[in-house]
């Protein structure tokens, strides 16, 4: 099934979102063909190479030499920013012209973040190619850099144009990599509770597996109205960084350290320690459905935990010296809780 609907952020800042078969898009009027500037994941680009290029043929009356990027961290590395731009600038870009960004979340990161500074900004267009890309950094338009082994210090948020999910492009991901996307699906159906909770209990319990259209609007669809009304994290949109104060904390324990840490398990491991921290009486549902979605329970080996409360202390969220958590409340309903570094590491540590 197709379904395509509008996040509204401002009239200036409206993405579409379609998902879909990315080869059977509807007429979209305010997205003639330009010259477009292609930044593809290279896995993505050689896994489905016609599809790819059907997109870019569908949005470019001129399509520039591409940009083709390793997948993985590394690509949000700042360091390597300056390269990046330098090469995007020898394609002669010029102020029409359409970014689309193709491929898994790191590269949407970084192609997102191009679009947003290149020439003063340019209009992109966004197709995540991985389950954990496609219900999260594709949707929201938050987009940076890493500064060393610290996550996404450096960024903006800017909304696509356009944003499209084929489950299509799932078919070349490996199971951890499906796993991992489930991840974030579990955050968002917690919050979300209701119809979405239990069509993805369902899901999880028949075995997991690549999720179809329907499945994935429901979440993008939960997702939109956290960003609708509050666009820039003032306010609501805080709880969508469920489980994200330790699970971005252990990201960046495993990035310094060389250890392999998925996205989506880490979220599971800070939804599990921050729910057994701060509202244990909820970590029954919450470590059901993870373990039904066969993701970890315990941090991998090799951590250096001893660099833990460094990291927590550059959380985004921490305001004057102390943590704002978003805690699981309910099925359907979080809160937050004021949390002191030293509480976060503590519940981290649990996991080692």
């Amino acid at each position: 099934m197709t379904t395509t609907f509008s996040l509204n952020v401002t009239r200036r800042e409206e993405s579409l979102i379609h998902c879909g078969d990315v080869r059977n898009l509807p007429d979209i009027p305010q997205l003639k063909p330009v010259s477009v500037l292609p930044v593809l994941d290279a896995g993505a680009f050689a896994a489905h190479r016609p599809r790819i290029e059907a997109v870019t043929l569908r949005f470019g009356s001129e399509v520039l030499d591409p940009l083709i990027l390793p997948g993985g961290e590394g690509v949000k590395d700042l360091a390597g920013f300056p390269a990046l731009v330098t090469a995007a600038l020898a394609r002669r870009p010029g102020r029409k012209t359409r970014v689309l960004i193709v491929g898994g979340g790191a590269v949407l990161d970084a192609g997102q973040f191009l679009a947003a500074v290149l020439l003063r900004g340019l209009e992109s267009v966004v197709v995540p190619t991985t389950l954990l890309a496609q219900v999260d950094a594709g949707l929201g338009g938050k987009c940076g850099l890493d500064a060393g082994a610290t996550k996404n210090q450096i960024g903006v948020i800017r909304q696509p144009r356009l944003v499209l999910v084929d489950p299509a492009f799932l078919t070349s991901l490996s199971a951890a990599e499906i796993q991992s996307g489930l991840g974030e699906m579990c955050k968002m159906a917690l919050l979300e509770g209701g119809t979405l909770l239990e069509s993805l209990r369902a899901h999880v319990v028949r075995g997991g597996g690549i999720p179809d259209a329907d499945l994935l609007a429901a979440v993008l669809r939960a997702k939109a109205r956290f960003v609708s009304e509050d666009a820039f994290e003032g306010g609501r949109r805080i709880f969508l960084n469920l489980g994200h104060t330790i699970g971005h904390a252990l990201e960046s324990l495993a990035l310094a350290a060389g250890v392999p840490l998925a996205h989506g398990a880490a979220i599971a491991l800070g939804l599990r320690a921050e729910t057994r921290a701060f509202n244990p009486g909820m970590a029954p549902l919450v470590d059901d459905l993870l373990d039904a979605a066969g993701l970890p329970r315990k941090a991998p080996a090799g951590l250096s935990w001893a660099a833990l409360e460094e990291h927590l202390v550059h959380d985004k969220k921490v305001r004057d010296g102390v943590l704002r958590v978003p805690v699981l409340g309910s099925a359907g309903r979080a809160w937050i809780v004021i949390a002191t570094v030293d509480d976060c590491a503590a519940a981290a540590k649990t996991l080692a």
